[in-house]
């Protein structure tokens, strides 16, 4: 089956994390983690999404797409969804899964009932992050019906930091300008690093920009309450052809995004910046489409299904479809 793009076009920076903790459902041995924790949960993620927004129905996950008549017809729709139970097939049953996320510690979702927050991402704008043309999106749509904020949290955070702990900031982390890049320089940080951190995402709680930023702040501090080390990838903006993920050059240090030069304008680093990366193509994993599964009749009969239930139950005729 052909594969799909998760993402297409200009893709902003963003940060990539996760909180290490042994847990049955992961591989820690597997390099680097922040990589590997998405593929091996985000199955669970999908899944634990379409529970949360009601889109479970006779046994499959519907993809938003299936919620609403294609603008073309539907005779040209490419439907998805995925079966549930495949989602749990390797990790010993639904049971098993909710049980243990549901007493998970990292679990940075736990207070809206999802699973899986023990990792993420968190897009951002800001300096720089418009070289090579590929300006950053306000908003990152994802091919599995997800978007997230696309904020300037560089900006966010340089206020946040002057009206804070700047002396504890730059003792603890890479001095940068801004400072926001100096946070990801590290792939793990330090015991240290992350006493700062928990301390200041709690005092600025009623202060932190809506989306990935928060759940990001609420992990952080459960990872220091239980002295769990976390995990960091800082990536450069890129562009997806649906085949090819491209990332721009960039610092070796502090991932800040320049072309040329000796000197990194951001933290002084002195040689020649990193050059571009390409990366297979984000995959829709577990996404499929249905009318390659199920063949397209069966796949329209489902989504008719699937739209009336989801009808009956929001004029409150329906019951649960899980």
């Amino acid at each position: 089956m052909k594969r799909r793009a998760a993402i297409l076009g200009a893709t902003p920076a963003m940060v990539r994390w996760t909180v290490l903790r042994d847990c049955p459902m992961r591989d820690l041995d597997a390099v680097p983690q922040v990589g590997a924790a998405a593929r091996q949960l985000g199955a669970l993620v999908e899944w634990s999404r379409a529970r949360s927004e009601n889109r479970i129905h006779n046994g499959i996950c519907w993809h938003e797409n299936c919620d609403v008549p294609h603008p073309q017809t539907d005779a040209n729709a490419e439907w998805m969804g995925f079966p549930e139970s495949e989602v749990f097939a390797t990790f010993g049953g639904r049971a098993a899964v909710e049980t243990e996320c549901a007493a998970c510690p990292v679990n940075s979702l736990a207070g809206s009932g999802e699973i899986a927050g023990c990792h993420g991402v968190i897009p951002f704008s800001g300096f720089q992050c418009g070289l090579d043309g590929n300006a950053a999106p306000t908003t990152l749509r994802l091919g599995t019906g997800r978007t997230l904020l696309v904020a300037d949290l560089a900006a966010w955070f340089e206020t946040a930091v002057q009206s804070d702990d700047v002396a504890g900031f730059e003792r603890t982390f890479l001095q940068t300008k801004p400072r926001w890049f100096g946070m990801w320089s590290d792939v793990r940080w330090s015991l240290a690093q992350r006493e700062w951190a928990a301390g200041f995402f709690r005092r600025k709680k009623e202060l932190l920009p809506q989306g990935p930023l928060g759940q990001f702040a609420v992990a952080v501090q459960q990872a220091h309450t239980g002295d769990w080390q976390i995990e960091l990838q800082l990536l450069p903006p890129g562009f997806s052809d649906g085949q090819t993920w491209t990332l721009q050059s960039h610092c070796g240090r502090c991932g800040q995004t320049r072309k040329d030069g000796r000197n990194c304008p951001t933290c002084g680093e002195h040689r020649a910046p990193m050059p571009a990366l390409r990366k297979k193509v984000l995959g829709l994993r577990p996404w499929l489409r249905l009318a390659d599964v199920m063949g397209r009749a069966a796949a329209l009969a489902g989504v008719e299904a699937y739209r009336k239930w989801r009808a009956d139950f929001e004029n409150g005729l329906a019951h649960s479809g899980e």
